[in-house]
C-alpha cells in the first residue's frame, strides 16, 4: 500500500515538474523575443517592432503585451488602434500594473481619435442633443468621441427619442430613427371649448405640419379641406412646415369666440441640383449656339454647304437646348410665401 501511493505521489512530483518546465521554458521563449521589440522600437523601427509584439501576443495573449503594442501603435500616429488596445488592456487586466498609465493615455486620445456617426430621422429636421449639446439637426453627420454617448432626438408635434451607443474607434455608427407624432394635448385644450375661438389653416401643399405652441393639431390635404382646432381665446405660435417647402410661423391673437382663417402659400427654395441642370443645360445650349455660327461664318466664306448644315444642327441643338434651361429654372425658382388672413365672430 505505501509503495503505490509513494507510486503516486512520485508521478504527481514528476508531472507537476514537467509542467513547470513547460512553462518556464514558454516564458523564456517570449521573455527574448519581448524584449527584442523593444529594442527595435527604442531604435526607432517601430513598424518591425509592432509586427514582433502582434506575433507574441497571438502565441502568448498576455494583456501586457498588449499595453506595449498600443503603446507603438501611439507612436506610429495610429491612435484609434492605439485605442482600442490600451480599452482591449483594461478589460482584461483592470488592476494591472499599466493600468492607471492605460486610463492616461486614453485620456490623451480621446481628442485625436474621434468617430463618424450619421444619424437620420423619419421625417428630417429634428434637433440632435448629445447630452445637453447641440450637434445639429438631421439628416447630420458628426465627429464625436469613442465612448458611450446618448442621443436625444426631438422634433416639435413629436415624441423626443433617446438612443444610448457605445461608439468604437475606427467604426462609424448609422443611426436611423422613426419619429413618433406625440398626441399630447396643449395647456389650453380644456379652455377651448368654454372659448369657442377656432383656428382654419389652408395651405397650398399636403401633408404640411400645422402645429399651435409646439403641439401638432393636423395635417393639411388641400384648400378645401382645412385643418380646423378649437382654440382658447389669447396669443398663440402658429407654424406650418412641410419637408422640401419654406416653414412659416407667427403669433396669432384670438379673441373669445373668434375664428382665426389661414390661407398659406408655403414658398420655396430652389434646389441646389435644379439650379446646377438649368445653368449646365443653358450654359452647353449657348456654347452650342455660339459655335454654330462660328461654324456658319467658315461655311459661308469657304461655299461650304454640308459645313453650313452642320451649323444649322448647332444652332437649333443650342437654342432648343437655353430654352430647356430657362423653362427649369422657371418651374423650379424659388418662391415667397403668400399669407392671407382675415377672422370672423359666431
Amino acid at each position: 500500500m505505501r509503495g503505490a501511493l509513494a507510486a503516486v505521489a512520485s508521478i504527481c512530483a514528476l508531472s507537476f515538474g514537467v509542467a513547470s518546465a513547460a512553462a518556464d521554458n514558454h516564458k523564456k521563449q517570449i521573455d527574448p523575443r519581448v524584449s527584442k521589440a523593444l529594442k527595435a522600437s527604442e531604435a526607432g523601427n517601430k513598424t518591425k517592432a509592432l509586427e514582433m509584439l502582434q506575433e507574441v501576443y497571438h502565441s502568448d495573449g498576455s494583456a501586457d503585451v498588449m499595453f506595449l503594442i498600443g503603446k507603438v501603435r501611439e507612436d506610429l500616429q495610429l491612435y484609434g488602434e492605439a485605442y482600442a488596445a490600451y480599452e482591449e488592456y483594461l478589460s482584461r487586466a483592470e488592476a494591472g500594473q499599466h493600468a492607471g498609465e492605460a486610463r492616461r493615455r486614453l485620456e490623451a486620445l480621446a481628442d485625436k481619435v474621434q468617430v463618424k456617426v450619421v444619424i437620420e430621422s423619419e421625417p428630417p429636421g429634428a434637433d440632435v442633443h448629445d447630452g445637453t449639446a447641440l450637434l445639429g439637426s438631421t439628416p447630420l453627420v458628426a465627429e464625436v468621441s469613442p465612448q458611450q454617448h446618448v442621443f436625444r432626438v426631438s422634433r416639435a408635434g413629436y415624441k423626443t427619442v433617446e438612443k444610448t451607443v457605445k461608439l468604437a474607434p475606427g467604426k462609424p455608427m448609422t443611426l436611423q430613427v422613426a419619429l413618433v407624432l406625440d398626441d399630447a394635448e396643449p395647456d389650453w385644450a380644456s379652455e377651448a371649448s368654454a372659448d369657442g375661438s377656432q383656428l382654419s389653416v389652408r395651405t397650398n401643399a399636403k401633408g404640411a405640419l400645422v402645429m399651435v405652441d409646439g403641439v401638432l393639431v393636423g395635417t393639411t390635404n388641400t384648400r378645401r379641406s382645412p385643418v380646423t382646432e378649437s382654440i382658447a381665446s389669447g396669443v398663440h405660435a402658429v407654424t406650418v412646415h412641410k419637408s422640401g417647402l419654406r416653414p412659416w410661423g407667427a403669433h396669432v391673437r384670438a379673441e373669445k369666440g373668434q375664428t382665426v382663417q389661414l390661407d398659406l402659400g408655403l414658398g420655396r427654395d430652389q434646389s441646389r441640383g435644379a439650379k446646377l441642370a438649368s445653368w449646365s443645360i443653358g450654359g452647353i445650349g449657348a456654347a452650342s449656339v455660339f459655335a454654330g455660327v462660328g461654324i456658319g461664318v467658315g461655311a459661308l466664306l469657304d461655299d461650304d454647304e454640308s459645313l453650313a448644315e452642320s451649323a444649322d444642327v448647332l444652332i437649333l441643338g443650342g437654342v432648343t437646348a437655353v430654352a430647356a434651361g430657362v423653362v427649369i429654372h422657371w418651374v423650379t425658382r424659388s418662391r415667397p410665401t403668400t399669407v392671407k388672413m382675415k377672422s370672423s365672430f359666431d
